[in-house]
């Protein structure tokens, strides 16, 4: 039986075989396939990306898609209307465009809404 130093194991990016000390410590990915070391935007701990334009730690990530209280709409339905990402309301008031917001959101705050003005007798 070979000893644990002679073993290879398997890069987990492009499935090659390497030595246990030439991959790192992380993610176990091979020197070709490693991405530097980057500081997690929000809680600042040091982390290797599975991509590129990730910004967070695994634990940070994990915690504001579980925690996040509103999602924001999907852009895509947007960008299929316009290119721009712009629509023309054509002088929509904040109270209309706020009611978009709303509904595009999921967002239903009835009880929250100001009371209608009373008849003056």
């Amino acid at each position: 039986m070979s000893s644990p130093d002679t073993m290879l194991y398997l890069c987990t990016h492009c499935f090659r075989r390497f030595p246990w000390v030439a991959l790192s410590k992380q993610e176990h990915r091979c020197p070709r396939c490693r991405l530097p070391i980057r500081r997690c935007a929000i809680c600042d701990q040091r982390f290797e990306p599975r991509e590129k334009e990730h910004l967070y730690c695994k634990r940070c990530d994990y915690n504001l898609m579980k925690h996040a209280a509103v999602m924001p709409p999907s852009m895509v339905k947007a960008t299929e209307e316009d290119p721009d990402g712009y629509r023309n309301r054509d002088g929509a008031s904040v109270t209309e465009r706020w009611k978009e917001i709303q509904t595009a959101a999921g967002i239903y705050d009835e009880e929250f809404s100001d009371p209608s003005p009373s008849p003056s007798p």
